[in-house]
């Protein structure tokens, strides 16, 4: 039985990374070098964090309305990057048309947006990242398991409307 890391011990453990953006495709994949076993809860349907564009809004700006519809995006259409292109790139997969294997439509050093999320698609393709994620799940509540429990535990609301609780970390 896997069981969470405990320090100055070298385990393999289960380990959840919240979201699927750049900085989770890469803590997933590191987490799997290590030889961990790890799953991505991604709220999302499609991986890609902020790099996501929606037209959507939220249906009640003011926020007043629990059940109100919610958008987790700051892109807004036509975006480009501030940053270069050469310096957004992971140090071992390069932002580059040849990296993303056919994918890229903006060969400028300043690309747009979907640019951005057709370079994250291929970093996660190239590691096979998207058989690690859990879309449409978002994380209500994480705490500390007890100190002798196995379980770290989750509250996560799935599509369904319910929710999962005591993940098996």
């Amino acid at each position: 039985m896997l069981t969470p890391c405990q320090s100055e011990q070298r385990r393999r453990c289960i380990v959840a990374v919240i979201g699927a953006g750049a900085s989770g495709l890469v803590a997933a994949r590191e987490l799997r070098r290590e030889g961990h076993d790890v799953v991505v809860l991604e709220q999302q349907r499609q991986l890609g964090g902020t790099w996501v564009y929606t037209d959507e809004v939220d249906s009640d700006p003011l926020g007043q309305d629990s059940r109100r519809t919610r958008v987790h995006s700051s892109m807004y259409q036509g975006l480009t990057t501030n940053l270069p292109r050469q310096l957004m790139g992971f140090s071992d997969f390069p932002f580059s048309s040849a990296a993303m294997a056919g994918r890229s439509i903006d060969g400028r050093s300043y690309p747009c947006s979907e640019e951005v999320l057709r370079y994250l698609q291929a970093f996660a393709e190239h590691y096979h990242l998207q058989e690690l994620i859990c879309f449409d799940c978002q994380v209500l509540s994480v705490r500390p398991a007890p100190a002798k429990a196995a379980a770290a535990v989750a509250a996560a609301g799935l599509p369904d409307g319910s929710t999962a609780v005591d993940l098996p970390w």
